[in-house]
């Protein structure tokens, strides 16, 4: 850890380093109970009211949790076909909730406040990390940022995998950073593990791969080559492992090539139609193209009903995909106005009233997204300012925002897609706070010290 990151000063308070440490883990522990204490009253207050759960995502989620218990493995909740319409660690969470539920079938409630949990880790790994990255006072203020900030305790209430992807982003950056700070073979193995668990939460954060692990190994400060291959393969071989079982079952009961989910075709034909390339919602989703592409396939394809969950999709994705290569000089705006969409630049309050119409988001609930989401924005580029004259690492924290616009490029702008980038932007945001409040307070700018570095005789899996 850097020398920022224990120095009682910097916390500004006296005593030994040990004392220091513990109250900063008493403090975050203090913050992450508001945080649970927050989510539980939203769900309770709120959410509960919108039950029985609308026809989407959450809904599969929680009747595929309970078949799941009920050991019928990933099956489509409706038909009972295999499913991998969702990568399966969300699920497997859910799943325990609902195994140990009377019956082995958990509520809608119950799974709402089992992903709140959830929120509790991603406040707690908000504030390591940033006592990792900038002092003990930023981490006090990442955790109490994570836990007040709308964008990620909303989602906890909304029983999707977003709060699961939340965690394991803050997970590979809480290693991620410990790696850059202490390089070693076992830091860059527990980078891979958690590059792999977020694949299997959601498919785009494959991409944590190559554009954060490899990344920090191969520019790993003051180590020769070799060191830095070495450590490419050990993180990129443990992320596969992490990876395999689920894509090998896969591949093993479906009769086309499935990796980590096969939601993709839908999703693009969702995306690609009329009204999202020249109507009102340009850069955003229309449901009703994916029911008249499944229209269409039915009429063209004998027995389109009668084929698998994954054969579906792909005949969906050929629509869709014809749709762009049909439209490509349409295509630059398109896409345009789904990076807009996505940084609440480009028509912020349409989805608010799309979300509330389909699927019951509160409409304050949609709009405080919109507005904290502006503020979290404008703090975070003062927070990569501040991590710079630092001489901090900034790239693993801006690598997510990457991965959502490249994402949202392929798909549609929608403010839950944005997720991924949550962490980042609280983490951000929390610098930004004590760069102001150091320049409100004139005090001295903090400069990390430069992590250490690896003996020069380390074996490749030895701190």
């Amino acid at each position: 850890m850097s020398v920022v990151a224990g120095s009682p000063s910097v916390f500004g308070v006296g005593g030994e380093e040990g004392h220091g440490d513990r109250r900063f883990v008493g403090w975050v522990l203090a913050i992450a109970a508001g945080g649970l204490a927050i989510r539980v009253v939203y769900i309770l207050a709120f959410r509960v009211r919108q039950l029985p759960l609308p026809f989407y995502d959450s809904l599969i989620f929680h009747l595929g949790a309970n078949d799941l218990a009920h050991g019928r493995g990933f099956v489509d909740a409706f038909t009972g076909q295999p499913s991998a319409a969702h990568p399966p660690l969300y699920l497997l969470w859910l799943g325990a909730a609902s195994f140990v539920s009377p019956g082995h079938s958990a509520t809608p409630t119950t799974h709402m406040l089992w992903s709140s949990v959830l929120g509790v880790g991603t406040i707690v790994l908000c504030g390591l990390i940033g006592r990792e990255i900038a002092g003990r006072r930023v981490g006090l203020i990442a955790a109490a940022v994570a836990a007040l900030y709308p964008n990620l305790w909303v989602n906890d209430g909304l029983l999707m995998s977003e709060p699961m992807a939340m965690l394991c982003v803050a997970g590979v950056l809480y290693t991620t950073y410990r790696f850059v700070h202490h390089p070693s073979g076992w830091r860059i193995a527990a980078v891979g593990v958690l590059c792999g668990l977020a694949a299997l939460t959601r498919s785009e954060l494959v991409l944590t791969v190559p554009l954060v692990l490899a990344a920090v190994a191969l520019t790993a400060r003051r180590a020769p080559w070799s060191r830095r291959v070495r450590w490419l393969l050990i993180g990129g071989i443990v992320s596969v492992l992490v990876m395999a079982p689920w894509v090998a079952f896969n591949l093993s009961r479906f009769d086309k090539p499935v990796y980590l989910s096969a939601q993709l075709g839908g999703t693009v034909v969702a995306a690609n139609c009329p009204s999202t390339y020249y109507g009102r919602y340009i850069g955003f989703k229309d449901y009703r193209c994916q029911a008249t592409a499944a229209e269409q396939a039915a009429r063209t394809r004998p027995g389109f009903d009668r084929l698998s969950a994954a054969d579906r999709d792909a005949a969906l994705g050929t629509i869709g995909n014809r749709y762009v290569r049909d439209h490509l000089t349409r295509l630059p705006v398109v896409v345009a106005a789904r990076w807009g969409r996505i940084l609440g630049i480009y028509r912020p309050f349409q989805e608010v009233d799309a979300e509330h119409r389909d699927f019951e988001l509160e409409r304050w609930a949609g709009f405080l997204l919109t507005a904290s989401f502006w503020v979290a924005a404008a703090l975070s580029i003062v927070g990569v300012v501040g991590l710079h004259r630092r001489r901090e690492r900034v790239w693993p924290l801006l690598a997510f925002p990457v991965i959502v616009l490249a994402s949202v490029a392929l798909t549609f702008g929608q403010t839950r897609y944005r997720a991924p980038a949550e962490v980042s932007l609280v983490l951000l945001a929390a610098v930004g706070i004590d760069v102001l409040w150091r320049w409100y307070r004139n005090e001295p700018a903090v400069e990390a010290e430069l992590g250490a570095p690896a003996p020069a005789d380390e074996p490749a899996l030895v701190s």
